[in-house]
């Protein structure tokens, strides 16, 4: 008899265990497949990125429940969410109009967005052709503040790099400058402006400079030499 209950009891156990729901996540919290649904179609909705740039990697938390079919989801994200990574996120659960109870889980999103990169090793000081650069798409949480997006490939044609760079690597604005369009020794005209006044004289540059990059200028009437902003290949400005 004892042996004939230990088994019966064995039995028992292993069907129990067969029942469990398979969606337990982690701590025994549910992670349902209309969860997650609810969860991304919410991301969608609030995240400032495109639908296709936006990719929710898993879901941490969640109810101690299985979800019923007819319970809606109302899946909430902090104003100030920056929507990469960890992002928490308020899930709110009702049924015939009646909220019935809510709880915090944490998204982990993945943005990939197409930035600018380099598909040759490039010199300092290399000028950027059509044929040095593409788009491609790379993790924005690799990315620092001055990437450069797909929609403006055209205009790093004719920068000139500041620091070598690798292929591959998505370009920066703070590596790039404008090509010169002044050179040391070349005739300008300083446009002195200030208080509504506007005083020019014939001045010569210092050294190279692109439009709206500062260059040492001498001034050939006074032989002072100042600091001007180029304008264009023949004019600088300074303000007093």
């Amino acid at each position: 008899m004892k042996f004939h209950l230990f088994h019966t009891c064995t039995i028992s156990a292993v069907f129990m265990m067969m029942t469990i729901p398979c969606q337990a996540g982690s701590h025994g919290r549910f992670t349902s497949k209309r969860l997650r649904n609810a969860v991304l179609e919410a991301l969608w909705r609030t995240s400032p990125y495109p639908k296709e740039w936006v990719k929710l990697e898993y879901i941490k938390g969640g109810p101690d429940h299985e979800i019923s079919e007819r319970t809606k989801l109302d899946i909430q994200f902090s104003a100030s969410s920056r929507f990469l990574g960890p992002v928490p996120a308020k899930v709110y659960e009702s049924m015939d109009g009646e909220q019935e109870r809510s709880y915090w889980v944490t998204a982990f999103i993945r943005v990939t967005i197409p930035v600018v990169v380099t598909t040759r090793d490039m010199a300092r000081g290399s000028v950027i052709s059509p044929e040095d650069v593409c788009v491609a798409k790379r993790d924005l949480a690799d990315l620092s503040a001055s990437y450069i997006q797909a929609d403006k490939l055209s205009q790093v044609y004719g920068m000139k790099l500041k620091v070598p760079f690798a292929a591959g690597r998505p370009l920066y604005s703070k590596v790039l400058k404008q090509p010169a369009v002044v050179h040391k020794g070349d005739p300008v005209e300083i446009l002195a402006r200030g208080n509504g006044i506007l005083i020019t004289a014939p001045g010569i540059a210092r050294a190279d400079a692109g439009v709206g990059e500062m260059v040492p200028v001498l001034n050939k009437r006074s032989r002072l030499q100042c600091i001007c902003k180029v304008l264009d290949e023949r004019q600088v400005e300074v303000r007093f």
